[in-house]
């Protein structure tokens, strides 16, 4: 493949609204197959539904939109569990993209996996510098475009956007004066963990 027929798929992506208005890596099935793969699944294996929307979502969407928006196969683990709990009701993925109030989905990764994947878990945290962070986020808020047919969920009607629905990844410091952040929810220290809640952009407190 030429380097010019691989621009020109990464525009034709553009021009068909694929995108979250970035360029995406165009999901060439050879591509799909190994994130597929990475994830456990076979393309065709139902992973969830979007409540309200009658939105099916297949195996191969979730894995055409992690090559998309650029994640390593060696994610694959992660994403299919962030994929479950995107799609789990009581996120309420539909009423998060409806609201006028512009929340975004934050993805809060804890755990071994943090420094096993590399994530950013010190300062600059959310500088959208990191791989990991980076295109992890990313897909998160991508599969609310792509995951159903022909299109995600309904469109945002946020009253002035939030920056985070390109992506909103933060990684909890894995050395800590408390117990890991998903001890909270009853999962064991040694476990690693995605925690999805909806909200407004950061802001920086400090003390001068």
């Amino acid at each position: 493949m030429t380097t010019y027929a691989t621009i020109e798929d990464i525009e034709n992506c553009m021009d068909n609204g694929w995108t979250d208005g970035l360029p995406v890596i165009p999901p060439y099935g050879s591509l799909v197959d190994t994130m597929l793969d990475a994830m456990g699944w076979q393309g065709l294996d139902v992973v969830g539904e979007i409540p309200g929307q009658n939105i099916v979502v297949r195996a191969e969407k979730a894995a055409a939109t992690a090559v998309m928006a650029g994640c390593k196969p060696e994610y694959g683990a992660l994403l299919r569990t962030l994929t479950e709990a995107l799609l789990d009701p009581d996120l309420n993925l539909s009423g998060v993209e409806v609201t006028t109030g512009g929340a975004a989905v934050l993805v809060i990764v804890s755990g071994p996996v943090v420094e096993q994947l590399g994530f950013a878990h010190s300062t600059n945290a959310l500088g959208a510098n990191c791989r990991a962070n980076a295109t992890v986020g990313r897909f998160a808020q991508m599969m609310r475009y792509f995951c159903g047919r022909g299109g995600g969920v309904l469109q945002s009607h946020g009253t002035v956007g939030h920056p985070g629905r390109i992506s909103f990844c933060i990684a909890e410091h894995p050395k800590t004066e408390w117990g890991a952040y998903h001890t909270q929810y009853g999962l064991p220290e040694e476990a690693s963990a995605i925690t999805l809640m909806s909200t407004e952009g950061p802001n920086s407190c400090n003390n001068h």
